[in-house]
């Protein structure tokens, strides 16, 4: 979606109101893929701040991505406020907007990707309490115990252990 943001650089108005669903099938942070299965609902207010147009809203969605620990897929909410600058006043503020303005209009799809992708966590689990995968035999231990041997020994350590077995 386009908004036209002349009026407010122009200073004929102070806000434009905005309350849109936006249909987004997925984004990526490098190799991942993170799949929006619920629209994006944002509410909020593009606004003038001195020299500086300000975006300021709620952004609400549900995503599917892959647990990091059990690689599990999982679907999960994501909300929060936000007050992003869209046009800074002068060429010192473009590291700080996050948003492409082309002859006065704002994409409005653009900025939500980019959005997301800040917000998001580093990592996704789909429990806090996610046992993750044997790293002996891949069995997803949330789900069943393996047979595996369990050696609670420090992984730094290992090649220590080998050389006082050939002693």
């Amino acid at each position: 979606m386009k908004i036209d943001i002349s009026d407010l650089i122009s200073k004929k108005c102070d806000n434009i109101s905005v309350e849109e669903n936006v249909n987004i099938d997925a984004v990526y942070r490098g190799n991942e893929e993170i799949r929006l299965i619920k629209p994006i609902t944002v509410k909020g207010h593009l606004y003038r701040a001195d020299q500086c147009i300000l975006f300021s809203g709620s952004f609400d969605t549900v995503i599917q991505t892959e647990c990091c620990r059990c690689l599990e897929v999982f679907s999960t909410d994501i909300s929060f406020r936000f007050n992003e600058m869209i046009v800074g006043e002068n060429e010192e503020d473009s590291d700080d907007v996050i948003a492409d303005v082309d002859n006065n209009i704002f994409d409005l799809n653009d900025f939500l990707e980019r959005l997301l992708i800040l917000k998001l966590p580093m990592r996704f689990l789909c429990d806090s309490d996610c046992k993750g995968l044997c790293p002996q035999c891949g069995t997803n231990l949330n789900n069943s115990e393996c047979s595996c041997e369990k050696e609670d020994i420090d992984i730094r350590l290992i090649k220590l252990r080998e050389l006082l077995k050939q002693d």
